[in-house]
């Protein structure tokens, strides 16, 4: 099952100006499966973004790797 998710980037070190609109793709972001992680998804605050890692900062999602709670043990 894909996802669609829209990211807007900005290249390290800038701003995006309040007058400009700011860049923006769109991307289907697969589960990754294997080492080949190019765009995919790994949980809910990882995703592989033409081979760069992205980690969504302050938010805690359970590890696809590791059971979290009783349900899932």
């Amino acid at each position: 099952m894909a996802t669609l998710i829209a990211i807007a980037l900005n290249p390290p070190g800038t701003q995006a100006q309040a007058s400009e609109a700011a860049d923006t793709e769109r991307a289907r972001f697969p589960v990754c499966v294997g080492s080949g992680r190019i765009t995919c998804i790994v949980d809910g605050d990882t995703i592989w973004y033409r081979g760069t890692k992205i980690r969504i900062a302050d938010i805690d999602t359970p590890e696809v790797s590791r059971p979290a709670g009783r349900a899932s043990a």
